[in-house]
């Protein structure tokens, strides 16, 4: 789930709430209206912009509400200031905004970055993550950056539902978070945390050919046996969605004392080639053999 980028006039149709997508100058009308009440990012008609892939993650809290990680990524080739040795300076403001369906503003935040790092990679990416709680409901998130070197400006928004939950229920997954690395927690990690873990989220799910996937998600609700033990069985497989077949990276056994655990995996680079696919993970609670499957899209170029 993430938005593209805004350019011009090339503007994402506003979806309301009902599903019903409005023409261009209903939109313009609805944002004027809504602008005057403060509650939409909306970049000015034919300012010029960049693209920007936004993402966001939700895992399960006990209370019921949702931990949420949003993070947005920029390519730094489209404002990177360059310096004499191939380097770069970055100086720009991110901020990210999520409203509920009655679009009220629940949550916002911020970040100013002026850096200046050795040596651009061709592939090289900004990103920004930001943790946030929110209860169960439907969200319309936004973030938007502002290159003060360039003027540009990046724009992406998406929505999605955070749907009731509850501990009594059976087997449930969180999603499959795509990650350019999932390490051990340092004292400089950044904002998404689970478990002891740093997740670096490749947002997109585009991947160069040279990268490992890495990837994380949550298992919920297993139900433990007589012995308060909880068994459940885990396959990982690739779907290549050019050429048409599956195939197993992986399926494995795991015992586990808790009713709520993780997995976290790596497919290293050479055993994918350039391609788009579909990776899917199965689980079954062997206890009262209940499958439950996450599948989430992604790209290697």
């Amino acid at each position: 789930m993430f938005g593209g980028g805004v350019e011009g006039l090339r503007l994402r149709p506003f979806v309301e709430f009902n599903g019903r997508v409005q023409s261009l100058p209903e939109y313009n009308d609805y944002r004027v209206r809504m602008e005057k009440r403060g509650v939409l990012y909306s970049p000015p008609l034919g300012e010029v912009a960049v693209d920007m892939a936004l993402d966001w993650y939700p895992f399960r809290r006990e209370d019921g509400d949702y931990d949420v990680y949003v993070a947005c990524a920029i390519s730094t080739r489209a404002i990177a200031k360059r310096t004499r040795d191939r380097g770069g300076q970055l100086r720009y403001v991110t901020r990210v905004v999520a409203f509920d369906s009655l679009l009220t503003n629940r949550w916002r935040d911020s970040a100013v970055v002026n850096e200046v790092i050795p040596r651009i990679a061709s592939d090289a990416r900004a990103q920004n993550a930001w943790r946030t709680v929110l209860p169960p409901g439907f969200y319309v998130v936004a973030a938007e950056m502002d290159d003060d070197q360039s003027g540009k400006r990046a724009v992406s928004t998406f929505d999605g539902w955070l749907v009731p939950h509850a501990s009594s229920v059976e087997l449930d997954l969180s999603p499959l978070v795509m990650a350019a690395e999932v390490r051990e927690v340092t004292e400089d990690a950044g904002p998404f945390v689970r478990n002891g873990k740093e997740i670096v989220p490749q947002t997109g799910n585009v991947f160069k050919s040279h990268q490992d996937v890495a990837f994380y998600h949550e298992v919920y609700n297993l139900r433990p046996d007589s012995a308060g033990l909880c068994r459940y069985h885990v396959e990982y497989a690739l779907y290549d969605e050019g050429r048409r077949d599956r195939t197993t990276l992986m399926a494995r056994e795991y015992t586990s004392t808790e009713t709520s655990t993780y997995q976290a995996g790596l497919i290293p680079h050479d055993r994918v080639e350039e391609g788009t696919y579909i990776l899917e993970v199965a689980t079954t609670d062997l206890v009262v053999d209940v499958t439950r499957t996450a599948l989430v899209r992604m790209r290697i170029e």
